[in-house]
């Protein structure tokens, strides 16, 4: 036999050894202790035994390594020199054994299986029970699907509901869980309403209430920016098809797009109103993520037939409430305001004008080329930016402020609700010209907005005087701070004021920035955002055909919130304060000052200041643990160290957004698709989300086994 030398003889062997027993087959970790059954010398006792390269069935054997001879020529793991007589396919083994070694060896003394492979510090092993890291994936594919709601077949076109961790709320159609071409094996997806009127829906985790009845609130919400070392991903497509034979495509019109993250106050999307969808909005108030969409301030309408231009003038026929539109007129409500038209498909008719006459169902621009068209494209809109004040209060609600009025020019859901109405227009930029009083005239932040019988009216931080302006001479004009279509994705930070009453859109735009992708059908996206530090964000987005992939870095603030004077603080027995808090109205009866606290993850951070005497106790930062409640009422419970007595105090509380995953998709708010030649369709393929210390600020971070997380 090749290599004999290193035979050892049953003769020189030491006395007193027992026979070895049959190791095991069941792979263990590495200890370091020795193999129980293995044989222990010292290194007196064990002269260089194996003093060269081993026999290769040997070199490969675990257990046979195992057997630790404490003697510098034996060695404590599987990896021996290459054999002298090993041929190449041997020597590859070893190698690849020593490269597998090399990388479980390098984690860390917890776990040393995964640590380096998955990118996670774990706290214990096996992995797939260790609590010490949080993994969510939805890849659509299997398991319970989402439930649908309202579950109709007039508004989904199925009436299909499961029991799944998802909602698919709102008046959207053909909302339907679809295989796919892995690694897109799981699709679920809905299109854009084609019936009369804004539909939209979307998709988000399911909370109580969802189902089953009104509710303004979630409570599935994460305190995610307290909590860094977290990464989300979401991959997405949109498709669309002629569907009426014209052979015209979708376009990016009228359309509504969020994907990302809301905060728990929902009511601007009240995710399972039945009504919801016509004239009301498609834009969370809270919201971080990536936006598409088309909406106009102060409203827009769709646009059903052009005339003739003749005499200077064009007339155009606006979609009105009885077809699908919003459009609103009483005689001459529009004179001299001003009409942006775009999206018509000959260019004579779109352009900047002044109104020169306006019925319920016409406006006469002062556009003289314009060309007949009795079959607008959908993409049409027209738009007003500029409108007719007809009084000005001073003093009104309150002195230092002063109101104004305009004749209402939207109808939505039977006359329900107006662009404007329930603080719609809080927060806006506006500019007011031609009243005669020159205090009246300057520019302007909305401070709360309604409506009053045929008018709507705003409040501005404004020492006025009141006055009914001339007819036709006054005027109000309104940014345009949305407005997305012919541009592109945008990364967009929002957190509007949301107030007791609901269904309001707030187009006042938070921190933009422009991705520079624009949207496309028939694409794959990527949204991925990471936190590994307090507060800020990273979110990236990928287009996959063009091969691009924007980013942009978030630092997010906090929301601060100013309670009520007459808040109560008394604890009970246990040290523990339930603290309410009920928003402001947002119409014109007050001044709006308490908006819906976006923080109410489970053990949110909250920071509590301006509290004195025996309230004082509470100022400082603390876990917040929420409590249910109906209507739009903020409710969450503090532990304190000592207890306060009966008293009503004002104070500030500031803290984080928490955080669901969302996803919006369908018209924006101008109405007027019931001739859509189109079916726009999106479709979401996979949602993740992870949480660990590797990939936060400390990584990768120390396990304590003390800890109930390890963390």
């Amino acid at each position: 036999m090749a290599n004999q030398d290193h035979i050892i003889n049953a003769n020189d062997l030491p006395e007193g050894l027992e026979d070895v027993q049959q190791p095991s087959q069941t792979f263990r970790e590495p200890a370091e202790t020795a193999h129980p059954s293995a044989l222990v010398f010292d290194r007196e006792r064990a002269p260089a035994f194996f003093s060269g390269s081993m026999p290769p069935q040997f070199q490969l054997d675990a257990n046979f390594a195992r057997a630790r001879g404490h003697s510098p020529n034996v060695p404590t793991s599987s990896l021996m020199p290459f054999a002298l007589n090993a041929n190449p396919s041997t020597n590859a083994a070893i190698q690849s054994t020593a490269q597998r070694t090399v990388v479980v060896s390098g984690g860390s003394s917890v776990d040393t299986d995964n640590t380096v492979l998955d990118g996670i510090t774990h706290g214990t092993v096996p992995w797939w029970t260790d609590p010490g890291f949080v993994y969510y994936r939805e890849d659509f594919l299997g398991g319970p699907l989402p439930t649908i709601w309202p579950g109709t077949a007039g508004s989904t076109g199925t009436s299909i509901g499961y029991a799944g961790d998802w909602v698919c709320f709102g008046s959207v159609r053909n909302r339907t869980p679809q295989g796919g071409a892995p690694p897109h094996a799981g699709i679920f997806e809905w299109s854009q309403q084609d019936l009369p009127g804004s539909g939209f829906g979307g998709i988000m985790l399911n909370t109580s209430g969802d189902v089953a009845g009104a509710t303004n609130i979630t409570y599935r919400t994460m305190a995610l920016l307290e909590n860094p070392g977290w990464k989300a991903s979401w991959v997405f497509q949109f498709s669309g098809q002629a569907s009426n034979g014209s052979g015209i495509g979708p376009d990016w019109s009228k359309k509504a797009f969020y994907c990302g993250f809301t905060g728990p106050g929902i009511a601007a999307i009240r995710p399972n109103n039945t009504t919801m969808g016509l004239g009301q909005s498609s834009r969370p108030d809270c919201f971080f993520g990536l936006r598409y969409d088309t909406s106009h301030t102060p409203e827009s309408w769709g646009l059903s037939q052009v005339g003739a231009g003749g005499g200077g003038v064009t007339v155009y026929t606006p979609h009105t409430l009885a077809n699908g539109g919003l459009y609103l007129s009483g005689v001459n409500t529009y004179l001299n305001s001003t009409i942006v038209v775009t999206g018509c498909a000959n260019p004579n008719n779109n352009g900047t004008f002044t109104c020169t006459a306006s019925t319920a169902t016409t406006i006469t621009l002062n556009n003289p080329n314009g060309v007949v068209d009795n079959a607008v494209s959908s993409s049409a809109v027209i738009r007003p930016t500029k409108l007719n004040i007809v009084a000005v209060t001073a003093g009104s609600p309150v002195a230092g402020k002063t109101k104004y009025s305009y004749p209402t020019h939207v109808n939505a859901a039977g006359g329900n609700t107006h662009a404007g109405a329930n603080g719609g227009y809080v927060g806006q930029v506006v500019t007011i010209t031609g009243c005669t009083n020159a205090n009246n005239n300057g520019t302007f932040t909305v401070l709360g907005s309604g409506i009053n019988g045929a008018n709507t009216e705003f409040i501005v931080t404004n020492a006025g005087t009141t006055e009914v302006p001339a007819a036709n001479t006054a005027f109000v004009s309104f940014t345009d701070p949305i407005n997305d279509f012919g541009g592109n994705f945008k990364f967009e930070y929002v957190n509007n004021p949301q107030w007791s009453v609901s269904q309001a859109r707030h187009n006042v735009a938070g921190t933009v920035v422009d991705t520079g992708i624009a949207p496309k059908f028939g694409r794959w996206y990527r949204l991925d955002m990471v936190c590994s530090a307090v507060g800020v964000v990273v979110i990236s987005l990928l287009d996959e055909t063009a091969g691009t992939t924007v980013s942009s870095t978030y630092t997010i603030p906090k929301q601060t919130v100013v309670t009520p004077s007459n808040l109560n603080w008394s604890t009970d027995n246990n040290n523990q304060r339930t603290i309410i808090i009920s928003s402001d109205g947002g119409g014109v009866s007050v001044v709006s000052a308490v908006s819906f606290p976006q923080f109410l993850g489970y053990e949110s951070l909250i920071t509590i200041s301006g509290l004195t005497g025996g309230n004082a106790v509470a100022n400082g930062t603390w876990k917040l643990y929420p409590s249910p409640s109906a209507g739009l009422s903020w409710v969450g419970t503090i532990n304190l160290p000592s207890p306060i007595g009966f008293s009503l105090q004002s104070a500030t509380i500031v803290g984080y957004p928490s955080f669901t995953p969302i996803v919006i998709w369908g018209a924006d708010d101008s109405g007027g698709n019931s001739s859509f030649p189109d079916s726009s369709e999106f479709g979401i393929d996979l949602y993740t989300f992870v949480w660990n210390p590797n990939l936060g600020p400390s990584a990768p971070g120390t396990p304590n086994a003390l800890k109930s997380r390890y963390w």
